[in-house]
């Protein structure tokens, strides 16, 4: 079902990684894996959904990483409540989920970027008057959504050597630019990079 449900994402350019149980996702994210959204059943072997999102939203680092819940579970009232108040939607396993799902998640990414690009425009206008510092700074936040881009794909190729240099690039770029956000997302991509135990998942987790 885990294979499944990852070819679907695929197939729609969703890049991403499934865990056999809740424990294991937990000790994932405690490693370092941080990914954009999570998608949760409630009926899992060793920790239930329920168990599953205590554990993050208690004890975790990432503990406000967003979650959808896809499951066949039938919930009562309070349970439903109770999800509503700590997840982004939820979703009975049955006919056309997968298009109402997909849908959510093209509309949530799609006013992540907006939101991204709002900010940039805003410091854009926050720039300070001198021409040429302008003109400079300028040119380097429009580059930022391809640099970006450029290293999603090097992520999703696995290709270590343009990982490296990108996250070096953009970490710069962004710290300059006083994104820090950016900037420290970088930078750990980067410091995963050093030295030869590199953990691939855990970037593409990262990212």
């Amino acid at each position: 079902l885990l294979n499944i449900y990852c070819s679907f994402l695929q197939r729609h350019k969703y890049n991403c990684f499934a865990f056999s149980s809740g424990k294991e996702a937990i000790r994932k994210i405690q490693g370092g894996i941080q990914p954009d959204l999570i998608i949760l059943d409630l009926l899992m072997p060793e920790m239930d959904g329920f168990q599953f999102l205590k554990a993050l939203r208690g004890g975790c680092r990432q503990a406000d990483i967003p979650v959808i819940i896809v499951t066949v579970k039938e919930l009562t009232v309070q349970e439903l409540e109770k999800l509503k108040n700590v997840t982004l939607a939820v979703y009975s396993k049955g006919i056309d989920v997968e298009g109402k799902f997909i849908s959510f998640l093209d509309s949530y990414f799609k006013r992540k970027r907006a939101a991204g690009e709002t900010l940039v425009r805003r410091w854009i206008d926050n720039i300070e008057e001198d021409e040429q510092i302008k003109r400079i700074l300028l040119e380097a936040i429009e580059t930022l959504p391809d640099k970006i881009s450029e290293l999603e794909q090097a992520i999703v190729r696995r290709d270590i050597n343009n990982i490296q240099l990108l996250s070096h690039s953009l970490k710069g770029m962004a710290l300059s630019l006083e994104m820090t956000e950016v900037g420290e997302l970088c930078k750990e991509i980067n410091d995963e990079c050093q030295g030869e135990n590199h953990d691939l998942d855990k970037i593409s987790g990262i990212f």
